[in-house]
């Protein structure tokens, strides 16, 4: 786990460009190397430091992630929904 938070640390210091705030495209060269979407966001919090939802925001809404969003959204949502319910069901049996 350290060499890949190394890899995609090096990976943004090598392609982050603040002065022309290239950060779509350094998520879709981390992407492009293999790294998921909580590594990216896990990127930018820690180089940017953006706060959970910012980082997680921009990684979503990139070029690189577009394709996903949708799917990544409704996934999202299935676990919110279960989680929910989980917490419903136990609240119910305490009462």
């Amino acid at each position: 786990m350290i060499d890949k938070l190394k890899y995609f640390i090096d990976l943004f210091d090598k392609y982050y460009n603040p002065e022309i705030n290239n950060i779509d495209e350094v998520i879709g060269i981390m992407k492009g190397n293999n790294a998921s979407l909580i590594e990216c966001v896990m990127m930018m919090r820690l180089k940017l430091k953006l706060s959970q939802k910012d980082a997680d925001t921009i990684v979503l809404n990139s070029e690189a992630w577009k394709d996903d969003k949708d799917e990544i959204l409704k996934f999202r949502n299935i676990i919110e929904d279960k989680f929910s319910n989980f917490i419903l069901k136990n609240k119910k049996n305490k009462d």
